[in-house]
């Protein structure tokens, strides 16, 4: 089985949501112009996929050779104003079953722009709770 862990059991902008894969996705509505994630990189981070709407999926890599948080991971390009949706993919190619093994994608937080009823600027899921609505899928 594969699915999203979130600090205390809720997604906030301070808790990290991570999976190893191999068929974990992500998907969530935003209401705005564009969308920003970020997460971890580290040494074993995964492979992953990420698209907005109907445009197509692009592949991007959380690993570096060095631990960081909150770096940008995915940003969308700019978009009309109003809903969309945000779709990241685990990256099975990088999926490993050997836990020493293992790689991971962590997100941190993530930020909405052109988000209304605000300043238009949004963080996380409880700035804005009509702007961004998170559906955390599990696989099996």
């Amino acid at each position: 089985m594969s699915r999203w862990h979130l600090k205390d059991g809720v997604p906030s902008p301070s808790a990290t949501v991570v999976t190893w894969g191999p068929s974990a996705s992500l998907e969530f509505n935003f209401t705005g112009t564009s969308i920003e994630l970020y997460g971890r990189t580290i040494p074993r981070g995964a492979g992953f996929y990420a698209g907005v709407d109907d445009l197509p999926m692009q592949w991007y890599n959380s690993s570096s050779a060095k631990k960081d948080f909150e770096i940008l991971l995915f940003h969308s390009p700019q978009l009309s104003s109003g809903q969309h949706t945000v779709r990241l993919q685990y990256d099975p190619d990088t999926f490993s079953s050997d836990p020493q093994e293992r790689v991971y994608l962590g997100l941190d937080v993530w930020t909405v722009r052109g988000a209304p009823e605000s300043d238009g600027y949004a963080t996380g899921p409880y700035n804005n709770r009509r702007a961004i609505d998170l559906r955390l899928g599990q696989s099996r």
